[in-house]
């Protein structure tokens, strides 16, 4: 009965409740749709922060991330290749960096040299999807590099035109060698864009004076939410096999990117202040608006407590009607925020902000997607703040004494 009474009480004043819903579902629809733009952003930073910089965990040798040079090279990395070659979840690439100078018959620049194997099963992958002119590298070393359309025009080089690298090897001595330009790339991340220029990684070993060294390797996990299992394994998978941990470094991602880790606690603590924003103003529109029906309804509810309605249901009845409201706000809101998501599925152009966002290391396009768990925390947020937006209203109306009540006009 007082599920029923709830039920009815909330269509009484139609305007008024669908102000209440409106509100609820503005909120709501608010949190989710900004959220999803968050992930999105979140995602790519993420995505392209591994694949064009060492992978989800990276092994390198000891000291290598605090000062990264070629004379911190892994000496034998087959051993290594052998051991992570087969790991469930688990791919793998060797890199081989070096620091130097791209001279042009215009200018030179200072460059990040990387040399790829192409054959690996990850490989040059992201170079490939971001390739907007000439061919991929080759599985042999032909002398060909790979570099930006922004580099490019620094440069003022095309495609099939000549560049001359430059780098300090592991003895201190210049090498230099002239390449080819197969192709050109645009990731839209600023610290890739602006000086990273890719080889094969027998053209990046002569540079450096190696024979079959490597300066780390980039490995890439299938759940990224496992981290620490994946290197409790690789480490395992390591000692079985016979290699020495001790001299080599093995880093996740938040180890390597403090300024990313960083990022994502920001994030983090704005959707939490977002999400108490936009549902303390629901709550206080709620709270208002019960306020109002109970005074309207005294008179009503004095002659429900004279016929026996007990003080708890009076209570209930009045989170009966909030929860309704709420409901039917959430269904609302949600489906706005599904349709948001849906209709940026193809992706939402920012291409006004692409230098900007390029800084953060994310392209001009993001994919908005609803993560469960602000899926979760909205309605959590929601539910706790309305119960304790209901409570003072609730108890007045139940402390309310019959004869007063019964005499209210």
């Amino acid at each position: 009965m007082i599920t029923r009474i709830a039920w009815r009480n909330i269509w009484r004043n139609k305007r008024r409740s669908w102000v209440l819903i409106t509100a609820v579902a503005a909120g709501f629809f608010a949190f989710l749709g900004g959220m999803s733009i968050v992930t999105s952003f979140e995602d790519q930073m993420l995505d392209n922060a591994v694949r064009f910089d060492g992978g989800h965990v990276q092994i390198a040798a000891d000291g290598y991330h605090e000062n990264p040079n070629v004379r911190r090279a892994i000496d034998d990395p087959a051993p290594i290749a052998a051991a992570l070659q087969g790991l469930p979840g688990i791919a793998h690439e060797s890199l081989v960096q070096v620091d130097g100078m791209a001279t042009s018959a215009r200018r030179s620049l200072g460059v990040m040299i990387t040399g790829v194997d192409p054959e690996a099963p990850v490989g040059t992958a992201h170079l490939r999807q971001s390739l907007v002119e000439g061919e991929m590298l080759s599985g042999t070393a032909e002398g060909r590099v790979l570099i930006s359309t922004k580099l490019a025009d620094q440069l003022s080089l095309e495609v099939g035109q000549r560049l001359v690298l430059m780098a300090a090897d592991r003895t201190n001595e210049i090498q230099s060698a002239a390449f080819r330009i197969g192709g050109l790339f645009r990731t839209g991340q600023s610290a890739v864009d602006d000086r990273r220029v890719f080889v094969h990684h027998d053209d990046a070993r002569q540079l450096a004076a190696y024979d079959t060294e490597v300066t780390s390797f980039a490995i890439f996990v299938d759940d990224e939410d496992a981290l620490d299992a994946a290197v409790a394994s690789i480490t395992a998978a390591l000692e079985e096999a016979g290699i020495a941990t001790a001299n080599l470094e093995i880093l996740t991602w938040q180890q390597r990117m403090g300024f990313l880790s960083a990022m994502y606690e920001v994030i983090d603590v704005f959707s939490l202040v977002l999400l108490i924003i936009l549902f303390t103003a629901v709550a206080l529109s709620l709270v208002n608006s019960f306020l109002m029906v109970i005074f309207e309804r005294m008179r009503e509810l004095g002659v429900m407590m004279a016929n026996g309605v007990r003080p708890g249901q009076i209570k209930r009845m009045l989170y009966l009607e909030a929860s309704f409201i709420v409901s039917i706000g959430l269904v609302i809101g949600g489906a706005l925020s599904v349709g948001l998501v849906a209709y940026f599925s193809g992706g939402m152009d920012l291409a006004m902000f692409a230098e900007g966002l390029g800084d953060f290391g994310v392209g001009s396009v993001l994919y908005p997607r609803i993560d469960m768990s602000d899926l979760v925390l909205g309605l959590i947020g929601i539910v706790v703040l309305v119960f304790l937006a209901i409570l003072y209203p609730a108890l007045k109306a139940s402390r309310f004494e019959i004869v007063d009540a019964l005499r209210h006009t």
